[in-house]
């Protein structure tokens, strides 16, 4: 965190996720290894990482769905690694329609409530190829649908990272107006934030002057902190 320009950060923080993983704290390792990806992708993504990266996910969390997800965008980005192919248990299925079929078993059939687990499969399947292969076109997509179910299951800090991690990433995107939006709802309604929402609702509203969603930021700008019952006091008033 102090020297993020150093060059030996991120074979610190592969050091440091090993040394979790031994220590049988495999979600410490996971967010290591997802800062290094992230923030230092050109030296970060190798072979070695990717086949670390999976090995967690499938020996510590057991988690099968999500260790593939890696394999294979590590066999994507180097396709001669026999290791990585040998832990491929189906080579014609791709990133996506994994994800897709996650996406799709998010409602339990039965009761129709959120599956909690599916979700975050869902959401973490999502954060896992764009970290890996942030420059596939479909990345942005998903990672929008990761955050509308991150919100849905009411894990707000996870929605608030996705939702960074569009505006700085991909600004082309056409959904971005209403992430700038969401965003700032978010810090607002469910988080809190005052000081942040009213900042991250100014900036949306000078960066898409046209959207439709401007009003409503203007009138909760002026509604910060106010309960219900103030903001219908105020019309009643008016």
């Amino acid at each position: 965190s102090e020297y993020k320009s150093d060059s030996n950060t991120p074979i610190y923080l592969v050091r440091a996720a090993e040394l979790s993983s031994r220590i049988n704290r495999p979600q410490t390792a996971i967010k290591l290894m997802e800062k290094g990806y992230r923030e230092y992708y050109n030296s970060f993504n190798t072979v070695a990482n990717g086949q670390f990266l999976g090995n967690i996910i499938r020996e510590k969390l057991q988690n099968e769905i999500l260790a593939q997800i890696v394999y294979k965008s590590t066999l994507s980005l180097f396709p001669d690694t026999e290791a990585v192919q040998k832990r491929i248990i189906d080579p014609e299925l791709t990133i996506t329609q994994i994800l897709d079929s996650i996406g799709a078993m998010l409602f339990n059939e039965d009761s129709g409530k959120l599956d909690f687990l599916q979700a975050n499969n869902f959401i973490e399947g999502s954060v896992l190829f764009a970290m890996m292969e942030p420059n596939q076109p479909q990345v942005s997509e998903f990672l929008y649908k990761a955050s509308e179910t991150s919100r849905a299951i009411q894990n707000y800090d996870r929605t608030i990272d996705i939702y960074e991690w569009l505006i700085s990433q991909y600004a082309d995107y056409p959904k971005i107006a209403q992430i700038h939006f969401l965003y700032a709802f978010t810090l607002d309604n469910d988080l809190g934030k005052i000081n942040e929402a009213k900042i991250a609702y100014n900036r949306f509203i000078d960066q898409f002057p046209n959207s439709d969603f401007v009003d409503d930021a203007k009138f909760l700008i002026e509604n910060l902190g106010k309960s219900e019952e103030e903001i219908i006091e105020s019309f009643n008033r008016n």
